[in-house]
């Protein structure tokens, strides 16, 4: 997908055409119910001690795999979403690949590195998960620019998400279907659909 030279018009009708072919019937409802309160429990106590029992969330929302069990590279991961918390780290994906690379090598720093800025300005940003590239036919980079420019094309196609009628009837989906999680924002209801959809097809 090539859509640095697309206006914010054509973004919005392939946003719109995507998620068209969401089909909500294969949409995991349950596994929904489970998942939530562990992402509302990072939300709720992101601006808290990051402890133990904040991590075991963290990890466990976002499938943290075998590598990520190793202690240096989990606590240098979790010292990042410190340092953005408290303003020593600029809240850009640039600034967080750049320390992620730095201090813990350039394993995932797409996949995690865009969960940290999800997570500390979840109004604004959506993760960028294998899902997510699979479902907007994003390509995985390797090489740190390259990153940062994929990383960008997503944020384009997140800003006209929020604007797209079909997200909209999504959101109004989500809200009738689990009433007890109305508070997420729009962008984390259609991230969480995509998710469940894409598992299940």
């Amino acid at each position: 997908m090539e859509i640095e030279s697309w206006d914010d018009n054509k973004i919005l009708d392939y946003v719109e055409e995507k998620l068209k072919t969401i089909d909500l019937d294969v949409v995991r409802k349950d596994v929904i119910r489970e998942r939530v309160p562990k992402y509302l429990y990072i939300q709720n106590n992101i601006e808290k001690d990051i402890d133990e029992e904040f991590i075991k969330n963290y990890a466990s929302y976002y499938t943290m795999k075998r590598r990520w069990a190793q202690p240096w590279r989990r606590k240098k991961y979790f010292e990042i979403l410190v340092e953005l918390l408290t303003g020593k780290l600029k809240k850009d994906f640039p600034s967080i690949n750049r320390r992620m690379r730095d201090t813990i090598g350039s394993t995932t720093t797409l996949v995690y590195g865009s969960k940290l800025l999800a997570t500390v300005l979840p109004n604004k940003y959506a993760p960028l998960d294998s899902f997510e590239m699979d479902f907007w036919n994003i390509s995985k980079p390797s090489r740190e620019e390259k990153e940062n420019e994929i990383y960008d094309k997503y944020c384009r196609i997140v800003d006209q998400l929020v604007n797209s009628q079909t997200a909209i009837q999504l959101g109004a989906w989500f809200n009738e279907k689990f009433p007890q999680f109305t508070q997420l924002p729009l962008i984390k209801k259609i991230d969480i659909i995509i998710w469940q959809f894409r598992a299940n097809v």
